[in-house]
């Protein structure tokens, strides 16, 4: 029997999953996990009837642990965030109980910690795969679709265009200022370098949009780069707004530390500054602020829109080789949820056996692309076109070394 337990359940994202593979018939059983009992029964009754729930607190890692030993599913599935918090710990959990692992990570700082159970997941026969998601996940994915015949990989650029809704919680918006701190990491020189977010700024074209900016920010793919791709010299990650003066926005609030977990006294109390920003972010006042109305308007003007774009040169029989690939949908969130079910998918099943910590580069594009495929996301042929990335002006490795 092939089962799929999704911790956060009954979140957006793990539901959305949870719907995708409830109709894939490899998939004998769900088990839908979430504190909110109310949310994973409503997903459950539209599923069917080979789908169970149950409830933890995910902060619980010895809780996590029975739990996934009492079920003993197939896989695990986490959407359950901020990662940064329990993202390593529920992979920790899954990998003493044997089990096959999968989540979305998104926050950079704790790539370190995820490898650090590379050693673990191998002497357990697990198969773990962190960051399975938008970004990082499909831009991992593009990026080894990209490399995958070159001799040498010299350079990568991911790219990431979004909307920037206030459909989020409160640790999310946090979260987009934590990306652009005063130190992000990046390669230069073939070595990991600091750099603060927000620099490095390129204009890329998008299809069906205006040239927008997008400056560096803190993500997973730098962090894993050197894994995969050994010779490679220069690596970044860039995001990018609808709304150009939400960046300005993040970058100035990211540099000035205000994503950190420092804490302060007022009025006798005291406070996180990263908790107080994301409060403020999601706030009434700041929906009501000039800022946000710039937001709603390129909202309105754009629909919802999720848009990665990847950006590779190497070297191929001694020739320099460039290639670009953009993938852009109006289905907000599909390429999270759709890439975590693809993947999920495909360890249940057996067609991925790689035993060990990995981000998403070790997913073979001959399995992975109609894996995608399946779960809605159909990738369109590179381009040999030139790109800025290539030309952005590195900021001097004096800032820092990673």
């Amino acid at each position: 029997m092939t089962s799929v337990l999704i911790l956060g359940g009954g979140g957006y994202q793990g539901s959305s999953a949870a719907r995708i593979l409830a109709g894939c018939p490899e998939v004998s059983h769900l088990i839908l996990v979430d504190r909110n009992v109310e949310a994973i029964e409503q997903t459950a009754s539209c599923l069917g009837d080979n789908v169970q729930t149950d409830t933890t607190d995910i902060r619980d890692r010895a809780g996590v642990l029975e739990l996934i030993k009492r079920h003993d599913p197939t896989v695990v599935l986490n959407c359950a965030g901020p990662f940064r918090s329990f993202g390593v710990s529920s992979a920790a959990a899954a990998i003493e109980a044997g089990v096959n692992y999968v989540d979305i990570l998104d926050d950079g700082e704790v790539v370190p910690d995820y490898l650090a159970l590379d050693e673990a997941a191998r002497a357990a026969g697990v198969t773990a795969i962190f960051g399975a998601g938008f970004t990082p996940g499909l831009t991992n994915i593009i990026g080894r679709i990209l490399a995958d015949d070159l001799d040498e990989v010299e350079e990568m650029h991911w790219s990431y265009l979004v909307n920037p809704t206030l459909s989020v919680a409160p640790h999310l918006m946090t979260h987009r200022v934590q990306m652009f701190g005063p130190e992000v990491s990046v390669i230069e020189d073939g070595k990991a370098a600091l750099v603060p977010g927000g620099s490095q700024l390129v204009e890329i074209d998008w299809p069906g949009f205006p040239r927008l900016k997008a400056g560096v920010c803190s993500h997973p793919e730098p962090l894993t780069a050197k894994r995969y791709f050994p010779d490679i010299q220069r690596a970044a990650i860039r995001a990018c707004y609808t709304a150009p003066s939400f960046l300005d926005l993040l970058v100035s609030l990211g540099n000035a530390n205000l994503g950190s977990s420092s804490e302060f006294e007022s009025d006798g109390r005291i406070l996180r500054a990263d908790r107080v920003i994301g409060d403020f972010l999601g706030s009434e006042v700041f929906k009501a602020s000039p800022a946000w109305a710039k937001v709603v308007e390129a909202e309105d003007r754009y629909g919802p829109v999720d848009g990665v774009r990847v950006a590779v040169a190497g070297r191929s029989g001694g020739d320099r080789v460039q290639r670009v690939l953009q993938y852009v949908t109006k289905e907000r969130w599909l390429t999270t949820h759709g890439v975590a079910a693809a993947v999920a998918l495909l360890l249940a099943t057996g067609a991925v056996q790689k035993p060990g910590m990995h981000s998403a580069e070790v997913l073979d594009p001959e399995v992975m692309i109609p894996a995608l495929k399946d779960a809605g996301i159909e990738l369109g042929t590179y381009s040999t076109s030139d790109a800025p990335e290539f030309y952005a002006e590195p900021v001097s490795l004096e800032h820092g070394r990673a």
